[in-house]
């Protein structure tokens, strides 16, 4: 059980420290159903490992909306990539933009 809390635990820094199309996925669902932040789908997977003021010092918030930004349709081209690229299987997508 500790090993599987600590492979999550890995999981969701790399996804905060590289912006993985998990957690831009999720930042994306957050602003189409209009979720605050301390509410949002983004926070509700990383508030075991970091606190409001963690992220907000990292400035999480920000750096997402800037990633969306350069996607050509924003969080629309994410989810045509990941609907080309799923494998109908969980998430099914673990590249880069």
């Amino acid at each position: 059980e500790e090993r599987g809390k600590n492979i999550s635990r890995r999981m969701e820094e790399l996804s905060v420290k590289y912006l993985t199309y998990v957690i831009i996925n999720r930042w994306c669902q957050d602003i189409k159903e209009g979720n605050s932040i301390p509410d949002g789908k983004v926070y509700a997977e990383i508030k075991d490992y970091y606190t409001l003021q963690e992220l907000n010092e990292m400035q999480l918030w920000q750096k997402l909306a800037a990633k969306v930004e350069t996607l050509k349709y924003g969080c629309d081209e994410l989810y045509m990539y990941i609907f080309e690229h799923s494998d109908g299987i969980g998430d099914g997508f673990n590249e880069q933009p």
